[in-house]
């Protein structure tokens, strides 16, 4: 884990509210973590050897201060400066580190501050005299003492420099950047340290420190937004989602769902244990498995059975993520083909409703699944892309309100309203062994329970294609021709011929997975079909329910900017759906 990792406790936030951040990079002694609970009277010893800096530790010594005590640290050769990062948890007193060289002149000290190049929250930077060879390190307490006080040492680090002291010390800089990457913010911090890694975090979370908050502006639009974390030549990403004050909110904004759910199923981060997802659970030698947060095989052979969690835990970083955000932001998303149902694919949908002058809002996953109908009765439609896969109960009760109360519904996504997902806290259940969630209620796809997803989108998951071969084709205009697609299809009836959201431009829009008809008396809406039928398009008209517009391809996005007819279509859609 040696690198820099990030995660916020949220993926929405109103505006105005404080992020708070947790973010991790090793100690530059070369440990993972050190975590000490020491008291006064108690005497520990430990050796830390680390390139030429070793050093014994002596915990709270009865005949000192209580705090903790670095013995003959060995002074790399030429080395002017040294800098002393320390956080500490849980502690009622001021604490503060007391350097000397060892004929015991103090270098520093709370009252001797002459050495001091830089200093702040937990670290400091003092210049070493010429010719130095070794020091004693004391990081100790100061003020009225406990018998029962504790320090706990989350992070602990020397650095020692041969350079210039102005700048020794590299923040971790903070930008804010709307989905336009228009810079909103600056800040940075200082307080970077090394978390502990505790078993079981992809289902529990990683229960991180956070040392660095972010106040959001008072006035922010709802949208996508990306938090770039830079430290030490290092990038990190982050999204979150700004989402609307529902009781001001402009009646001809659109809603936007962003697929928090599905980032989090598919996101393996699972610190030391291994490699853990709802899609995966290859863990290392020295996790012990539970049998209660995994899936075990038909079989039953743990040692053998190909298993996956049953569950996962907002609150860890998404390495993975972090690189798809990156690729966002070096690249031109009208242009670049790049094949992903992540973040970066759903980045298409939000730049082209800005480039058609559409105001929209966006919402999480866990939002919808807290609000009421009424919180969004005022917008014009509601818009799921991409891959919705993951869906509450809670959720799909309120897209069936909207349908019900006529609110215009546009799916233009695959694999859609397809798991059933639980959600407590930050933590997320989905039961594919068909088993009972811990709210005691039965777990699986939706299409198993009646759900009325597939009879408001009107088409359901059909076929994954691999990705090795072509998957993405042109859709085909049913006879009649449709008036949405009146003028937009070529002399064949076919529509959509390139795609970004591909491995090759020339892939149609119709793709990757994809949906169909499955319900006998939905065929009445069909409009289009892929080539080969297994992605269905639908439009069904204003009636006692609300309009709805289908696609049934994840990558249907991916064409809006590469294939002049699917942006024509997609604009007409809206502004149909609108002017009702």
């Amino acid at each position: 884990m040696n690198t820099l990792l990030a995660y916020n406790k949220s993926l929405s936030y109103s505006a105005g509210e404080i992020i708070e951040l947790y973010t991790h990079y090793p100690t530059t002694l070369g440990w993972d973590e050190l975590y000490i609970k020491a008291k006064p009277n108690q005497n520990v010893f430990l050796d830390i050897s680390y390139s030429s800096i070793k050093c014994k530790i002596n915990i709270n010594k009865s005949s000192s201060t209580p705090g903790i005590v670095w013995n003959k640290i060995q002074v790399p050769p030429k080395s002017k400066y040294l800098t002393v990062r320390y956080l500490l948890k849980n502690s009622t007193n001021k604490i503060s580190p007391y350097i000397r060289d060892l004929s015991k002149n103090v270098l520093y000290w709370v009252s001797n501050t002459k050495n001091v190049i830089q200093s702040g929250n937990g670290f400091v930077t003092i210049s070493l005299p010429d010719g130095l060879n070794e020091i004693d390190i004391f990081l100790l307490a100061w003020g009225k003492i406990n018998s029962n006080d504790l320090f706990d040492l989350i992070n602990l680090s020397f650095d020692f420099t041969s350079g210039s002291g102005l700048n020794l010390i590299q923040p971790m800089k903070i930008t804010l950047f709307s989905h336009k990457k228009t810079p909103i913010l600056s800040t940075q911090t200082y307080n970077i340290p090394c978390q502990k890694f505790i078993p079981n975090s992809f289902a529990f979370g990683c229960q991180w420190t956070s040392p660095t908050t972010i106040q959001l502006p008072q006035i922010i639009p709802s949208g996508y937004y990306f938090l770039k974390l830079e430290y030490r030549s290092i990038v990190y990403w982050l999204v979150f989602i700004i989402k609307p004050n529902y009781k001001s909110l402009n009646p001809n904004h659109i809603l936007v769902l962003a697929n928090t759910n599905r980032w989090n199923a598919y996101n393996t981060w699972a610190g030391l244990d291994g490699t853990i997802s709802l899609y995966k659970f290859d863990s290392t030698p020295y996790y012990l498995i539970n049998r209660d947060l995994t899936l075990e095989g038909t079989d039953g052979t743990a040692a053998l059975a190909p298993r996956v969690s049953n569950f996962v835990h907002f609150e860890r970083p998404d390495r993975s993520f972090s690189s798809y955000i990156a690729k966002y932001f070096a690249s031109d998303i009208k242009t670049t083909v790049f094949f992903n149902d992540n973040i970066y694919g759903e980045m298409f949908l939000p730049n082209y409703l800005d480039e058609l002058g559409k105001q929209f809002d966006v919402i999480t996953d866990q939002d919808m699944d807290k609000i009421n109908f009424e919180d969004v009765s005022n917008y014009k439609m509601f818009i799921m892309h991409v891959h919705p896969e993951y869906w509450t109960e809670k959720q799909l009760d309120l897209l069936n309100q909207m349908h019900l109360n006529k609110m215009p519904i546009i799916y233009i996504g695959g694999n859609g309203l397809y798991w059933k997902t639980t959600l407590v806290g930050n933590q997320m259940e989905v039961r594919k062994d068909r088993k009972k969630h811990l709210d005691d209620t039965k777990g699986g796809q939706y299409k198993e329970f009646g759900s009325p997803g597939e009879k408001i989108i009107k088409v359901y998951y059909s076929k994954m294609y691999p990705t090795n071969v072509q998957f993405g084709f042109r859709y085909q205009a049913t006879l009649p021709i449709h008036p949405l697609l009146d003028k937009l299809v070529d002399l064949s009836g076919n529509i959509g011929f390139k795609n970004l959201n591909s491995t090759n431009i020339n892939y149609g829009p119709a793709g990757w997975e994809v949906d169909n008809i499955q319900i006998p008396s939905n065929l009445k809406y069909l409009i289009a079909k892929s080539s080969d039928n297994l992605s269905n398009m639908i439009w069904k008209d204003l009636d006692t329910t609300g309009p709805v517009f289908s696609a049934g391809s994840i990558i249907y996005t991916g064409s809006l900017f590469v294939d002049l007819n699917i942006y024509k279509l997609t604009e007409r859609v809206i502004n149909l759906m609108k002017s009702y």
